[in-house]
């Protein structure tokens, strides 16, 4: 793993995983996907990438099969609970899809994800039968599983000049960030970007989150963070996404 150098990871481009084997469809006029899901530690958005330690099999067997087969997977916040309570509670996530991978000296899996696409959960359950049906999936018992409403992917909007000390605000912050990752491309000038940004590391209440993530609208995303960053000083926004250990128990 070349860390710090993501634009040097070439698994599977973004184009090439929206087309894999994980099968869109429709219902009611909503474009449905049915993902693995998996809980972060740190939030990842679109255009986001994250530093994944992995230890639980089922999540080894499961990243296993997405760099094999190819595909991407579900990401959420972790909440706390075992992933089979999290399966009733789960509202909003990200798939993202693998763009590096590593063995620590210790033998532990760590993987680099990035973000490509928001959904909604319409339904989620834990599998503990496996997974018989999809491919190279058949021995992850214990995965959460769950059908997807993809969200449509955000357009570019200009950054607004009354937003621009949230984007000098991420410029400082995301220099606590730079030893641990680096985004392949950065545009401060881009809502939507610096939006994203802004919510994987800004402090706020996991209701705040989630209803952040929700939002189509970077305009209005950015103008609910301002509000959470009037809350804050800028000395007690702690930003780690050194690493994130999945599956502890």
């Amino acid at each position: 793993m070349h860390s710090g150098c993501l634009k040097s990871y070439s698994v599977n481009s973004s184009e090439e995983t929206q087309a894999a084997n994980h099968h869109l469809y429709r219902d009611s006029g909503r474009l449905m996907r049915r993902l693995p899901l998996f809980p972060f530690k740190s939030l990842v958005l679109p255009g986001g990438y994250l530093r994944v330690k992995i230890i639980e099999q089922h999540h080894i067997a499961m990243v296993s099969a997405c760099v094999r087969h190819g595909g991407g997977f579900g990401s959420y916040l972790d909440n706390g609970a075992s992933e089979a309570c999290a399966a009733q509670v789960i509202r909003h996530g990200t798939m993202v899809n693998i763009v590096d991978w590593d063995r620590e000296g210790d033998g532990l899996l760590v993987i680099v994800v990035e973000g490509l696409q928001r959904f909604c959960v319409v339904e989620a359950h834990s599998n503990s039968q496996g997974l018989a049906n999809s491919k190279g999936l058949a021995n992850s018992n214990g995965l959460v599983i769950g059908e997807v409403e993809m969200l449509p992917p955000e357009k570019k909007v200009a950054l607004p000049s009354c937003h621009r000390e949230l984007s000098d605000l991420l410029r400082r912050v995301y220099n606590r960030v730079k030893p641990f990752i680096e985004y392949a491309s950065s545009n401060y000038a881009d809502a939507a970007w610096v939006s994203n940004r802004l919510t994987e590391l800004l402090p706020m209440t996991v209701g705040e989150r989630d209803s952040v993530i929700a939002m189509s609208d970077p305009l209005e995303r950015l103008s609910v963070l301002q509000g959470i960053v009037e809350r804050f000083a800028e000395a007690e926004i702690s930003v780690n996404r050194s690493e994130n250990t999945i599956g502890v128990s």
